[in-house]
């Protein structure tokens, strides 16, 4: 279902978070407990009661913000479809708070606020900034839901903050919007504000940056764009990439580390640190042995922080690489724990279509998930050539060793 689109006139702004301040939000949600959100959007849509109408919109949004943002659920914050969507997670935001500490800290990139919270457990006083008048608004009435005092939000654009300020800072942080235009984007100097340009200023207020890009951003491109980097940090949350995180120290000429975290519930699962080696692919072993037992695809973070070969080198007695380029291992004993998933191999082949697909049909396979890498053809395409529909307890997995293309079946361990 999409995300409900909450609006908040700015000539009743004060009056709308008014609303929420009293006990009727409270009754309304007590009243609406287990109500399908659409048939709830629906049945107020054409009320004349903007309060319920926009009592509607928030606890359908609820819905889906109890997964990623419970604490601001269960304190009943307040949030625009956008702020949401935009919002880093709690758990990210924890996790990002947990590696800086001190006196003063710099959001330039206020937003919805939930990376403020985290870094006011850990700072003395946030300077949160963002031009948004309305949803600043939003979010100091949510500061005084969650309880929070340290935590100054201004209405000003990074550029008007930056020009006027006189303060020294422990830490500057900036996620900057990447949607400013409507479009979608990754590169540094097409987002809000322009990241490239800025930056020089932001180090006449502070030594340390951290800076939230794309996911999708390259780290390599990351290192030609940005001067002084000296961390380069890949987080997911249970296995899927979220953030791209890059510190810089002002005037640093080191290695730039690089660093893979994956979170969940629970905390940190695993990470890995290193460094990129620019002759690993040359010097990976090839695998050469047919019949192992279990089958291993590094987490998403290690492969998007170019650490997966660094990681697995420090296994090399017990794993071998299915191909120099493919970034599968397998192995003959379990490997445990290992950072990634791992999976029992039910069969191997040469790849071929036809047999491939008789395969299924004999075994009564209809659906599976498909991995490939280091092969020619996209998931999509071998799903459309084997008539496979997604998901399952089946695992298909497509690489290549040397010219020879491989089909790997796999399912998950106990």
């Amino acid at each position: 279902m999409n995300q409900p689109k909450t609006v908040w006139p700015v000539q009743n702004k004060e009056k709308i978070t008014g609303y929420f301040t009293a006990d009727d939000f409270k009754t309304f949600i007590n009243q609406h407990k287990g109500t399908d959100a659409a048939e709830l959007l629906l049945r107020f849509s054409s009320s004349d009661n903007l309060k319920l109408r926009q009592f509607a919109s928030q606890l359908a949004l609820y819905e889906k913000a109890r997964l990623k943002i419970p604490t601001y659920v269960d304190k009943l914050c307040l949030f625009t479809s956008k702020a949401y969507e935009q919002a880093s997670s709690e758990l990210t935001a924890v996790y990002k708070a947990s590696l800086y500490g001190g006196g003063r800290m710099l959001d330039l990139s206020g937003g919805l606020g939930v990376d403020d919270w985290a870094f006011s457990k850990r700072f003395n006083e946030v300077i949160s900034v963002d031009p948004d008048m309305v949803l600043n608004d939003i979010v100091r009435f949510n500061f005084l839901q969650l309880a929070v005092t340290n935590i100054s939000r201004v209405d000003q654009t990074a550029e008007q903050f930056l020009d006027s300020n006189t303060r020294k800072f422990d830490l500057v942080y900036l996620d900057a919007d990447r949607r400013n235009t409507g479009v979608k984007t990754f590169l540094l100097g097409k987002s809000s504000p322009d990241i490239i340009s800025i930056l020089p200023v932001i180090f006449n207020h502070t030594e340390k940056v951290m800076l939230k890009v794309s996911p999708l951003m390259d780290i390599h491109s990351c290192k030609k764009q940005l001067p002084f980097i000296k961390i380069i940090e890949v987080v997911s949350v249970n296995n899927e990439v979220k953030e791209l995180l890059v510190h810089l120290q002002n005037g640093y000429e080191g290695i730039c580390e690089l660093k893979a975290v994956d979170l969940s519930a629970n905390g940190i699962q695993f990470e890995f640190e290193g460094k990129y080696s620019e002759n690993a692919r040359e010097n990976q072993p090839v695998f050469s042995v047919e019949e192992m037992t279990y089958f291993y695809e590094p987490a998403s973070a290690l492969i998007k922080s170019e650490l997966a070969f660094a990681y697995t080198q420090e296994l090399k007695e017990k794993l071998f690489q299915v191909g120099v380029n493919s970034q599968f291992y397998v192995s003959n004993e379990k490997v445990e724990p290992f950072f990634g998933r791992v999976f029992n191999v039910v069969s191997l082949a040469a790849y071929n279509p036809k047999r491939v697909k008789d395969y299924c049909k004999t075994l009564g396979i209809t659906k599976a998930n498909i991995s490939k890498r280091n092969f020619p053809h996209s998931t999509d395409v071998l799903r459309k050539q084997l008539q496979l529909k997604d998901g399952g307890a089946d695992y298909f997995f497509f690489t290549k060793s040397g010219n020879e293309l491989l089909f790997f079946h796999c399912r998950k361990t106990n």
